[in-house]
């Protein structure tokens, strides 16, 4: 990708959101993203997002702040947009988003290769009003970004299913695994905590990751008031930006919500057979 495509979807002097998915276990291709987007393309790229657990652990913690990433609470995002005129990178998945990574596998079939991961069904969590509204507040576009191959870069212990294989469970009460079980367990804790902690391994058994093929997909921006792109600027007059909307109703942020979603499965659908998972379903949660 270079910087001519990228002028394309994102416009440098437009306050703009670029939301990711799926998260992952551990999100490197966020962080490649991130650095490729630092180094060569940094109007591109303001700031990142992460949880605060992440902020406070050693080594990591200065790996972020190095890559200019925030807390994802409310007011210091809205300080990095609105107010140093930064961009956002995010993923909305967040925790949900790590347990519901699932390792694609494959075999080989009389000379042929085919998916046994169970269902062929990518999960994700992409109904977040917080983000909308968040977007309806700032006037910010959002971009919104698939990457296959996100989920195959690690295992892990006891992934949570989706809303599809929790439906077939309660049909059949003894297909409910203790692995299922502690799935639950830990993904509540995690939540607890607001980081993700999981059991989880790459080459080797050991933290190392897998080395699947990763392909990004860049949709066109989501503009959260129509018609109105580049009508308003920042703070400091850097950025433009759609309408702000300081109260947005509920219908509002639904009506944005469902653009993105949208927006998202279209993506999904339009890449799938090139980057290789042509028989995966997206389940958008």
């Amino acid at each position: 990708m270079d910087k001519k495509t990228c002028k394309n979807i994102v416009k440098e002097n437009s306050l703009s959101i670029l939301a990711m998915h799926p998260h992952g276990i551990i999100p490197l291709h966020a962080l490649l993203w991130g650095g490729f987007c630092t180094q060569m393309m940094p109007e591109f790229y303001g700031v990142g997002a992460s949880t605060s657990i992440a902020l406070r652990l050693p080594v990591l913690r200065q790996i972020l702040r190095f890559m200019g990433v925030v807390s994802t609470q409310k007011k210091a995002l809205i300080h990095s947009m609105q107010v140093e005129d930064k961009g956002l990178l995010i993923l909305p998945g967040g925790v949900a988003e790590i347990f519901l990574s699932h390792r694609r596998r494959t075999v080989s079939n009389v000379g042929n290769v085919r998916d046994v991961r169970q269902g062929n069904l990518q999960s994700i969590k992409a109904k977040r009003y917080g983000l909308m509204k968040l977007s309806l507040q700032t006037g910010a576009a959002i971009t919104p970004a698939y990457v296959f191959g996100a989920t195959d870069l690690f295992d892990q212990l006891a992934p949570v299913t989706g809303d599809k294989r929790r439906e077939d469970a309660s049909i059949h009460e003894h297909s409910i695994t203790f692995l299922d079980r502690i799935s639950e367990v830990m993904e509540s804790f995690s939540r607890r905590m607001k980081g993700g902690i999981t059991l989880f391994w790459g080459k080797f058994y050991l933290p190392i990751p897998y080395t699947p093929k990763l392909t990004l997909c860049l949709g066109d921006p989501i503009y959260p008031v129509p018609g109105t792109e580049g009508s308003e600027s920042n703070i400091n007059g850097k950025k433009r930006t759609c309408k702000k909307i300081a109260n947005p109703s509920e219908e509002e942020v639904v009506e944005l919500m469902e653009r993105y979603t949208k927006a998202i499965h279209s993506l999904f659908e339009q890449y799938k057979d090139e980057a290789g998972y042509g028989n995966d379903e997206l389940e958008i949660l």
